[in-house]
């Protein structure tokens, strides 16, 4: 079941196929003989050059078993000739392929946009990390963070600078804290870095969010602790990454309180896991 979530292609193509929303694959550059399916696969520049004459820009990027963003890529357009990524520059097809595909296996999606409601956020997608309990009888959500990309970060990983992590009342949706790394320290945001207040911030569709929890794990049933990062676009919420497991420093970044509860530490030694 970790390999299961740690291949996004396959962890995707499960979900699609359950019925959970998320963002369509539209390609996956591969040069092995692996088969993906119904997904279109793109092996060589060459193929490259045909597929992006016929799709639609722009195109997220990221590597199948990439963690953090590491490696992710926004690709804005394509002349025919070259290709212009988010950072500004511009490649041919064969530069592009080296300098960002390498030996990797990426997938390509169709990017996706946040809620109106979010807009004044971020102009980059925004993602609510989802803490997952399965202990196989309840299903339950013992914490979650959104995420905010800021300025020109094409990703919401809060290790990139500059970007915002908040804390959710997990009932409601509404941020209750804005947090920010500065100087190696995880601090309250001020106005001048935050200018937007805090109580006109609530996520839409917050109560589609525990069937869709629940939802994704009973598929990874087996992962007994899982995360998720959902986007809540126009459409409602979009599960963009299910996670075995999943760093619980984020939540704590974001509440400034611990993660280990008395009834998360329960549900870690019900499950055989010595603290």
């Amino acid at each position: 079941y970790q390999g299961m979530t740690e291949d996004k292609w396959l962890a995707t193509y499960l979900m699609q196929a359950a019925g959970i929303p998320v963002p369509p694959i539209v390609a996956v550059f591969d040069a092995t003989d692996r088969n993906f399916l119904i997904t279109p696969k793109v092996s060589s520049p060459d193929e490259l050059h045909s597929f992006l004459g016929t799709t639609e820009f722009p195109l997220f990027g990221k590597p199948n078993h990439g963690l953090g963003s590491f490696g992710a890529f926004l690709l804005n357009g394509y002349d025919g000739q070259r290709v212009t990524v988010h950072t500004g520059d511009a490649y041919d097809i064969d530069d592009f392929v080296s300098t960002w595909f390498g030996k990797d296996t990426y997938v390509l999606q169709n990017r996706i946009s946040n809620h109106p409601n979010l807009a004044q956020l971020s102009s980059h997608l925004i993602t609510v990390r989802v803490g997952i309990l399965n202990d196989g009888e309840r299903v339950s959500i013992p914490a979650c963070c959104a995420k905010i990309p800021a300025g020109e970060n094409i990703a919401d990983n809060f290790w990139r600078p500059g970007n915002f992590i908040a804390a959710l009342d997990p009932e409601s949706g509404r941020v209750e804290r804005m947090r920010i790394r500065q100087n190696g320290r995880v601090t309250d945001c001020t106005p001048e870095q935050f200018p937007v207040a805090l109580e006109d911030i609530r996520f839409p569709f917050w109560d589609q969010l525990p069937h869709l929890a629940q939802e994704c794990a009973h598929l990874f049933h087996a992962a007994k602790y899982a995360s998720l990062d959902v986007a809540f676009t126009p459409d409602g919420p979009v599960v963009v990454e299910a996670n075995t497991g999943g760093a619980w420093e984020l939540f704590q970044f974001a509440s400034g309180k611990g993660f280990l509860t008395d009834e998360v530490i329960e549900f870690f030694r019900r499950s055989g896991v010595d603290l």
